[in-house]
Parts: structure tokens; sequence; C-alpha cells
């Protein structure tokens, strides 16, 4: 991970957390906070003294094994606001899984199903019909809730590589939220994709063939990921088939990679949550992978 984008992240997270801790003690909005920050190998935590950890961790998690690096960053003396950043971080964590539950950050239109079973309580639908119970005053955190402050945070989440929010307690981490590279669009959007439509001339229905890197592929969704171009796009196979039934295609027969080049053929699909086809980024519906790379070894 480059120094850039740890940066990015690190401002993230101290931007966020400041804006729960500010919901909870609104005299600190101009408090220097200054947390302590500790980088160890697959982790980032955020340090509070008096025995609280708030942890962010980015775990590499790829199958060649885990990286990281090892440091530690002080940015300055942090204070004892225990009972107070413990209340930011729940507020945090809540936010997060409402977000990776409706699919949506901020979004009040996702949560319009929402039921009332008392007053201390919502309960909220996915597109599968699954419920959340939440307490109320973290369905309300949710609504309000800047649709692009954790976009930094979030930004740094890639194959391989997810974050991991919670609290670090005797050695152990406890309760955590975690916001895998399926979930990153969730909390981030590239600074080039928020307004244009990404790859217009891929119209919905339309037949294609593309190069591309598989960057991923997750069996428990039946999805791949694709890196076409710089950016990558979901991919499924068509109705009925199977990813597992590709993977002779979709695994690199060379020593230094997991994931080949490959063209995927297939068709674009842009229906989006509206069931209309204006999808801001194509998916692509593939019916066939061909590995393109070269293969190079010894005779003997």
């Amino acid at each position: 991970m480059d120094a850039r984008l740890s940066a990015e992240a690190l401002l993230g997270f101290d931007e966020a957390f400041r804006y729960f801790v500010q919901k909870e003690k609104p005299s600190w909005r101009n408090e220097d906070l200054n947390l302590p920050v500790r980088i160890e190998k697959g982790c980032w935590q955020i340090l509070i003294p008096a025995g609280l950890a708030v942890f962010a961790g980015y775990y590499l998690k790829a199958t060649a094994g885990k990286a990281g690096s090892d440091g530690f960053f002080e940015t300055g003396a942090a204070k004892d606001l225990n009972k107070i950043l413990k209340a930011a971080l729940v507020s945090l964590k809540w936010v997060v899984k409402i977000s990776k539950h409706v699919g949506a950050l901020g979004d009040k239109d996702k949560v319009n199903n929402a039921k009332v079973p008392d007053m201390d309580h919502i309960t909220v639908f996915n597109e599968a019909g699954e419920p959340l119970v939440i307490p109320t005053e973290y369905f309300k955190l949710y609504c309000t809730f800047p649709s692009k402050l954790l976009g930094k945070c979030a930004s740094v989440i890639d194959q391989g590589r997810e974050l991991e929010i919670g609290s670090f307690e005797n050695n152990k981490i406890v309760d955590p939220v975690r916001v895998s590279p399926e979930e990153r669009s969730i909390f981030y959007r590239e600074k080039d994709e928020e307004s244009d439509v990404l790859f217009p001339e891929l119209e919905h229905g339309r037949p294609v063939e593309l190069e591309g890197e598989i960057t991923r592929a997750t069996e428990s969704e039946n999805t791949l990921g694709f890196r076409y171009q710089g950016h990558i796009l979901f991919c499924k196979p068509e109705q009925g088939e199977k990813i597992a039934s590709f993977k002779q295609r979709i695994i690199s027969q060379q020593e230094n990679h997991i994931f080949p080049k490959v063209k995927i053929v297939g068709v674009v699909d842009r229906k989006d949550k509206n069931d209309e086809f204006k999808a801001h980024k194509p998916c692509i519906v593939f019916s066939d992978i061909q590995r393109i790379e070269t293969v190079t070894g010894s005779l003997f």
C-alpha cells in the first residue's frame, strides 16, 4: 500500500471518528483529539489509553499470505476520553453495519420499508427481505450521516485487503465489523466515477469480448472481479452456471500469479436498483472465459 493511500485512510478514520465523538460531546467540536496510531503487521490500530484500543485493520487475506508494515506513529497526546470514545465507536460500527445490510450509506430511500416494533428499535429489510433490528438512536445517525465521510477509509480496500472496525481488549479484537472488497463501493466511489457513466459504449444487452485480469473469485456469491481498463467490473456467470466450473480458466499457470489475464465473453447488464438500464457501472454476465496468458517452462 503506498504512503499516499495510507495517509488518506488515516485522515479518513480521524474525520469519521471525530464526527461521532462530536455527536456524543458537542462541546468538543474544536478539540484536538490526536489519537496515537500504531501500525502492526496486517492491521492498523488507533490506540487509546486507559485500556481501550479502537481498531481499524486492513487485513491482507490473499492466498499468498499476509503482508503489512511494522511501525508506530504518534500523532499527539491521547486524552482520557474512554467513555465518549467507546460510545463513538459503537455509533460508527452501527452506521457501517446498517450500510452493509441495505447496500448504501446514508440513503433514506433504502430504509423506507422500516418497521417500528417498539419505541426503542427500528427494523429495516435488505433486498433479500432479511431484517436487521437497530436501536432507534443509531438508525437516526444512519439517516443523517454524510454519504462520503467514510470514503477515505474505504479507499484502500482492495482484493485481499478488508477494513475491520472494533475494539481491541485483552489482546483480542472484540465484536468487529468487516467491510470486504465487494462492499467497498458502498462507502467509496472513484473520483472520476462520481458523475459520469463508466464505459457508456457498453450498452445494456450488448454482446462483448473484453480482455483484462481476474482480480477475485467469490464462490459464496458466485461472482468474479474483472480489471478492465483500470476499473474493477462485477461479473457473474449466466443463469444456472457456477464460477467453479470455470476454475481451470481463472487460475494462472504461472508461478508468480494467482489469477491470469483473460478474455471474458458475455453480455452487458446495466440494470439498476430501480429496474432501469441506467447502472453507472456495467456488470458482465459471462458465458465463457479464455486464458490469454503465455505459459513458459522447461521441457524436462
